[in-house]
Formats: C-alpha cells, structure tokens, sequence
C-alpha cells in the first residue's frame, strides 16, 4: 500500500525531561551559589578580591585534557612536571599550592600525597574552578594549617602558596 505524496500524518510524541541541558545548566549554577563560588566571582570582578576564575562556561570553550592546563600561563603559578604527575606551584613558583574538592582539603594530592592534580580529578567531572596564587587571596574558609615535621617536634604553619579550589559537576 502506498501513500501520495503529499499525505501528513500528524504524530503525537510525548516528551519528558532528561535531566540534562537547562535543567542540569540551572543545578550546576545553583549549586555554584551554594558554595559561594558566583559572590567570590563577583567580587573579584568587581575588584574586591583577587583571583582567576573558571565557570562552566569556560571549560566547555576552552578544551583542555587535564586540570593542569588550566594553570598553564597564569600569571605567579608554575606548573611542573615532578616525577610522573604534574604540581601546581603558586608564589611564583615558590611552593606547591593547597587543592580543595567541593569544600574539603585534598590530602592525596603532592606532596602531601603520593597523586599530582591530573589523579586526583578530571576534568570533565569540574564545574568550576577558582585560583589563588598567594595565600593572602585565599578566601578565609579555605586557608589551611598542616603539622610540618621539624626535625623531633610538628609545627603547625599556615601555607603560604595560595590554593586551587575545584567544584565538581
């Protein structure tokens, strides 16, 4: 059985969200909110802070492979090749930076731990990334103090070489 050509057919398809698209784009950005990461932002853009900031959609535009080319160029951060994995210096180059994953300290990443930033996530699993290359531009919440081992006592000094702070999707 044939149909002329010039037949329609009006096709009734029910559609139902996915859960991605707008609907994921509105919960990365709620989220972002949530953990103060748009009112830092806002605040280095209106210069009340410092630091460089990527949102969602600069990692869709810029196609980086790994997590250390984001640091790549940036103005008093080296990124180093220690080993079989890559660290991130801040201070200009003076020291290795502290790296928090949605709120907490990571202590598997060097030299704490035995990981670079390229292990520890990737880049596809980030939603946004803020960096401060001198510890006096860390936000407040996220300076740390570590027990450095000085000879037969622990000290506990506040580091002093900035931070990376990654929020994942």
């Amino acid at each position: 059985v044939g149909f002329p050509v010039d037949t329609v057919f009006e096709v009734d398809i029910p559609l139902t969200p996915s859960g991605r698209g707008a609907t994921s784009g509105a919960a990365v950005t709620a989220r972002l909110d949530s953990v103060g990461f748009t009112r830092r932002w806002q605040a280095v853009r209106d210069g009340r802070a410092r630091g460089v900031f990527f949102g969602p959609e600069d990692l869709a535009s810029r196609g980086e492979q790994r997590v250390s080319q984001l640091f790549e160029g940036l103005s008093d951060i080296r990124v180093r090749v220690t080993g079989r994995f890559a660290v991130v210096y801040g201070d200009g180059g003076r020291c290795v930076m502290d790296v928090w994953i949605d709120g907490n300290q990571a202590r598997d990443v060097y030299p704490v731990g035995p990981s670079g930033i390229d292990e520890v996530v990737q880049i596809r699993h980030i939603a946004a990334v803020e960096v401060y290359s001198r510890n006096s531009q860390v936000p407040t919440e996220f300076r740390s103090a570590m027990r450095v081992s000085t000879g037969r006592r622990f000290d506990t000094r506040t580091t002093e070489c900035g931070a990376i702070l990654i929020w994942s999707r």
